[in-house]
């Protein structure tokens, strides 16, 4: 037996791998697409000749009639278990070491490392990891047989169509190659783990450990639905290559977010090409009930190539193939597609209300704007423009919000938005000094009030944000206020999802202690986040510090050495 017989490449990125080959022909290009180096991508191609999936013609691999079975189900099915454990049972190479791989009693990894030593020119090392490798095949085929079919409502066969309207809530997010956040540990279980979090995370840590990433991975998913990769990069003034990973230059950068839309739990995960492969390489989108352990995949796209399920016949389709420089997302029509697609949809429309403020700078707080807008830009544009139409079209709503913001700044008398010459809006704000009122026009007044007239607007957009990411929202800000706009987030998070992050101590004791997140380095420098309420004798503590106080006197070290140690 040869030794490179052997396959080794995992049954998921192989299903990917043909996918990219169907559509692009030239299998190295289509390896490449997916991030695989040049010897794993031979391991790609090895293993669908093997499992007589595919074979090569020259630079093309030519997909087999069991190959094409298996593009047509959809990943993580019993159907796509059934083509995958017949490919493994008609392969001899692998009944004639592991007979018994896909039985339920199985092998073990120590046995089944024996035996392919015996029959090849394997070391040990390389003998265990080719067996590791088929026990990942056995566990794959094994989870997608337990898949059970879910009780219909509309017709028998179906699963009962989910419900996504409602509230939308970031769950968790999970950020693997992208800037600070590296590839896994090798050896290490899964992939990198999801962030969890809250309906208002602040996130707290030392520079450099990774804060400001997790925001910008989450506003990279918003600006691929509205827009294309250059248009995200453009608006970050970033090159494509500041992306990934300095440790993980030839691997895919992945996010995946899991958000609750209605009653239902959608999981969506986008992956973008390596240094040298700009563009998405892969994207898939699952669902399932709330109280539902199945998920039912609803998009899968492997470079040019998707498959797409139609959620009201279960129909699944495969558009024609077209170089998208955007989320998959970003194609779908609300009106057109609301039978066939609602999850989608509904994921897309999330995707949308994803705001960030990047560095709310004075200058543009305070510029005059023109022109009708319904909410404020990432670094405060268009606060006048706002403020005058919703104080026009909405005054009790324009009276609740100068409320809102007086509750958090006493000094507040009254904020008048007015139209001057050609059309441009300014603010005047009144404010009350040792008991008499004076008059400023916007560019007398302190930049922490501007910015929080920022927060507080964002329930008065016409259609709110469904997630706000906010970097370092103490900044301009006195340490009296600092508490204010802390109040005023958790006041907004009952509403609208917030995600921020901070260096001051002062913001924590403002906020829910379980709203805390302690993002530090570990070992080889893996970002590693913590809620504050898991950390080392945090009820003890708790006793006798305010959150913000524990964290500036405790230390992150302190805080998580049991943890780690652990």
């Amino acid at each position: 037996m040869a030794d490179d017989s052997i396959p080794q490449a995992p049954l998921p990125t192989l299903r990917r791998f043909l996918t990219a080959a169907r559509s692009q022909g030239d299998f190295l290009s289509a390896g490449k697409s997916l991030g695989l180096q040049k010897r794993h991508i031979e391991f790609h191609r090895i293993a669908a000749e093997v499992l007589q999936l595919a074979r090569r013609d020259g630079s093309v691999l030519r997909i087999s009639a069991l190959g094409q079975r298996l593009l047509a189900t959809a990943a993580h099915t019993q159907e796509e278990a059934a083509v995958w454990r017949e490919a493994i049972e008609k392969c001899p190479i692998v009944m004639r070491v592991a007979t018994e791989l896909l039985d339920p009693r199985g092998i073990s990894k120590a046995e089944l490392t024996k035996r392919l030593m015996r029959e090849g020119t394997f070391t040990t090392s390389t003998a265990r990891g080719r067996a590791e490798a088929l026990l990942g095949w056995r566990k794959y085929v094994r989870e997608g047989e337990r898949q059970v079919a879910l009780p219909f409502t509309s017709r028998p066969g179906s699963p009962a169509p989910l419900q996504y309207e409602g509230n939308a809530t970031l769950r968790s997010v999970r950020i693997q190659s992208f800037k600070a956040f590296g590839q896994p540990k090798a050896g290490a279980k899964g992939t990198a783990t999801p962030i969890e979090m809250a309906p208002l995370t602040v996130l707290v840590g030392p520079n450099g450990a990774g804060k400001s990433t997790i925001l910008q991975a989450l506003d990279i998913l918003g600006a691929l639905v509205r827009g294309s990769i250059t248009d995200m990069l453009k608006a970050h003034g970033w090159d494509y290559a500041d992306l990934p990973h300095l440790l993980s230059a030839k691997q895919t950068i992945t996010i995946e977010v899991v958000v609750e839309l209605g009653e239902a739990v959608v999981a969506w995960e986008l992956s973008l090409g390596a240094r040298k492969y700009p563009g998405i390489a892969s994207e898939s989108v699952r669902a399932r009930g709330r109280d539902e352990t199945t998920w039912r995949p609803l998009l899968e796209r492997q470079g040019r190539a998707v498959q797409i399920t139609h959620e009201s016949t279960h129909q699944v389709d495969a558009p024609p193939l077209i170089t998208l420089a955007q989320s998959w997302l970003g194609t779908l029509d609300a009106k057109d597609d609301a039978t066939k697609f609602p999850g989608l949809l509904a994921l897309k429309a999330w995707a949308e209300g994803i705001h960030a403020f990047w560095s709310l700078s004075p200058e543009v707080l305070r510029s005059p704007s023109r022109g009708t807008s319904d909410r404020v830009g990432p670094r405060g544009e268009d606060l006048a423009s706002f403020l005058f139409r919703l104080k026009k079209s909405r005054e009790k709503q324009f009276a609740a919000f100068v409320q809102r913001v007086r509750r958090h700044y006493p000094r507040l008398v009254r904020i008048e938005p007015r139209s001057g010459q050609y059309g441009w809006k300014h603010l005047t704000v009144t404010e009350r000094w040792n008991g008499e009122e004076a008059s400023f026009n916007v560019r007398q007044v302190s930049d922490g009030l501007l910015r929080m007239m920022v927060v507080a607007s964002l329930l008065d957009w016409k259609v709110p944000p469904s997630l706000v990411l906010l970097d370092e929202v103490e900044n301009g800000l006195h340490p009296r206020l600092i508490g204010g706009i802390a109040e005023l987030l958790t006041e907004i998070s009952a509403k609208t999802q917030v995600v921020t992050t901070t260096h001051s101590p002062i913001t924590l004791n403002y906020v829910p202690a379980e709203a805390a997140r302690l993002v530090t380095r570990g070992k080889g420098g893996t970002v590693v986040v913590t809620p504050l309420v898991e950390t080392k004798n945090y009820g003890r503590l708790r006793e006798h510090f305010e959150p913000g106080e524990l964290w500036y006197n405790v230390g992150e070290d302190r805080l998580l050495e049991t943890r780690r140690s652990k």
